[in-house]
């Protein structure tokens, strides 16, 4: 079964996101992990799609800590 463009680019995107997440990156540092892996010409626009919205109180943009 084949898949649409946008599918192979969402898959690519979440491995790199949460691969940068487990690596305990801020939020916005994997966002930005994923985009730039999104920035090549086989994924078209699919770059501009993932958005974050974040409304941090520490103002760190960090999920979570690894110790």
């Amino acid at each position: 079964m084949l898949k649409s463009p946008f599918t192979v680019a969402a898959l690519a995107f979440m491995q790199r996101f949460y691969r940068s997440l487990a690596q305990g990156k801020p939020l916005a540092t994997c966002l930005a992990d994923g985009r730039r892996l999104l920035f090549a010409p086989q994924h078209g626009l699919a770059w501009a799609t993932p958005v974050l919205y974040l409304r941090d109180k520490d103002g760190d943009g960090q999920l979570f800590r690894i110790n």
